[in-house]
């Protein structure tokens, strides 16, 4: 992603970002359950806790486990630009 379109992202707020992030930045575009996790994920992050589990939403897993960390999501969800 090109750093004048994550500029503008930044005026996003909250789920609105998190949902264009997840259905617009992949190929295939990740599933909007995601929006909880991965505001837990930049929670965690920014209090500097990147190991803490996150609990995967419903009928949903992070290489065959139902939590993945707070850094692993940021990872594959590409949500480092919003820590």
């Amino acid at each position: 992603m090109g750093s004048t379109q994550l500029a503008g992202m930044r005026e996003m707020v909250g789920d609105d970002c998190l949902e264009w992030r997840l259905t617009s930045n992949h190929y295939p575009p990740l599933p909007t359950i995601l929006i909880d996790a991965c505001r837990e994920a930049l929670a965690a992050l920014r209090d500097e806790e990147s190991d803490r589990k996150i609990d995967m939403p419903e009928g949903i897993q992070f290489r065959g486990k139902d939590s993945a960390t707070a850094s692993e999501i940021a990872d594959s969800a590409h949500l480092w630009g919003l820590v």
